[in-house]
C-alpha cells in the first residue's frame, strides 16, 4: 500500500483531532503507553454502520471503573466515532468500505509515574480507524488451526479489556512459527477456556452450543452476547460448559467468535483434526448475520 493509499484507509483522532494514521502522536507519558493503563475495543463497521456499539461501551465503562480511569462521555466519544469513520469514507471518495476496523483506546492520561499522586488527571482518547478487507465466499468458509497454551494471564484482569496483550502476541507469535493461525489458552486443568483475541465455543450436538464459563477465565465477548441472545430465540440451547482437551473427539465441532470476524469455524487445535464445513457453525454464522445492522 502506498503512503497517499495508507493515508486515504488508514486514520486516527488523538482527543478530537483527525490525523493520518501514521502520523497520529502521544506523548511519552501516556500511562497506555508507560503502564499498559488502559482500556480498549475493536469494533466492526459494517457498511459505514457502526455494530453492537452500545455492547462495547459497556465492557468498556466496565474496564474503566476496574483500572481506576474515569468514565469518559459517552455522547461524546460516539461523535468522535462518527466523525472519523465519515471522514475516512470522505477520504474514499464517499464510497464507503463494506468494512472497517475501529479500534478505540481510553489511557488514564500523563503521568510519569507508577502511582497516580495527583488528586485529578485527564484520560486520553484514542480512536483509529482502519479499512479491512471485505468478506468473499472463501472468506465466509475459511477455518482456523489454533496451537494451545497453558493461560498465564492475570486472572483479576481477564475481564478487562486493557491494552496489555504482551502474553498473547508472545503465544501468537509461537504458533504462527509453528504453521498455525492462533493461539488458544487451556487452564491447568487442562480445559479450554478462550483464544488470544477471540471468545471459544464448541459444539456438543446438533442444538447444544457450549463456551467455557466467563468467571475468571474469559472476557466477556460482544459478539458471544450477541449470538446467545439470537440463539435463545431458535432451537439452540446454550451450555456454559468448558471442554477438555482429551475430549476433542467427542465434540461434533468449534469455532472462534470476535468482533471484526464474527464467527469462524476452527479445522485443527494442535495435532487434532475437527470435520471441515461444519453445518451447525454454518447455522450459527447465519443467524449472527441475520440483520447485523
Amino acid at each position: 500500500m502506498t503512503n497517499s493509499q495508507n493515508e486515504i484507509s488508514n486514520l486516527a483522532m488523538i482527543d478530537g483531532t483527525i490525523y493520518p494514521m501514521n502520523q497520529a502522536k502521544i506523548p511519552l507519558t501516556d500511562r497506555g503507553l508507560l503502564f499498559g493503563h488502559s482500556v480498549f475495543e475493536t469494533i466492526l463497521v459494517l457498511k459505514g454502520k457502526i455494530v453492537f456499539w452500545q455492547k462495547h461501551i459497556n465492557r468498556m465503562k466496565h474496564g474503566c471503573l476496574k483500572t481506576n480511569i474515569p468514565i469518559f462521555d459517552e455522547k461524546r466519544l460516539q461523535q468522535r466515532a462518527e466523525s472519523l469513520i465519515q471522514r475516512l469514507i470522505s477520504n474514499n471518495e464517499n464510497k464507503i468500505p463494506e468494512r472497517i476496523s475501529l479500534r478505540i483506546i481510553i489511557t488514564a492520561g500523563a503521568s510519569y509515574t507508577l502511582s497516580l499522586l495527583e488528586d485529578v488527571f485527564t484520560p486520553c482518547e484514542y480512536l483509529f480507524a482502519k479499512v479491512i478487507s471485505s468478506y468473499s465466499q472463501s472468506d465466509k468458509i475459511k477455518s482456523v488451526s489454533l496451537m494451545s497454551f497453558l493461560d498465564q494471564r492475570n486472572k483479576s484482569l481477564i475481564d478487562v479489556k486493557s491494552c496489555n496483550y504482551l502474553f498473547n502476541y508472545l503465544c501468537i507469535d509461537k504458533s504462527t512459527k509453528k504453521g498455525f493461525d492462533d493461539a488458544i489458552f487451556i487452564d491447568e486443568k487442562g480445559f479450554f477456556t478462550e483464544g488470544t483475541t477471540f471468545n471459544f465455543i464448541w459444539i456438543k450436538d446438533e442444538k447444544t452450543i457450549c463456551c467455557s464459563p466467563l468467571e475468571e477465565n474469559c472476557l466477556p465477548g460482544t459478539t458471544l452476547a450477541q449470538l446467545i441472545e439470537r440463539i435463545a430465540q431458535t432451537d439452540f440451547c446454550l451450555a456454559w460448559e468448558a471442554l477438555h482437551q482429551k475430549e476433542m473427539t467427542n465434540i461434533l465441532g468449534c469455532a472462534i467468535l470476535s468482533s471484526t470476524r464474527l464467527i469462524i469455524p476452527v479445522a485443527r487445535i494442535d495435532d487434532f483434526h475437527f470435520p471441515e464445513n461444519n453445518n451447525t457453525v454454518l447455522e450459527l454464522r447465519k443467524i449472527l448475520e441475520k440483520n447485523l445492522l
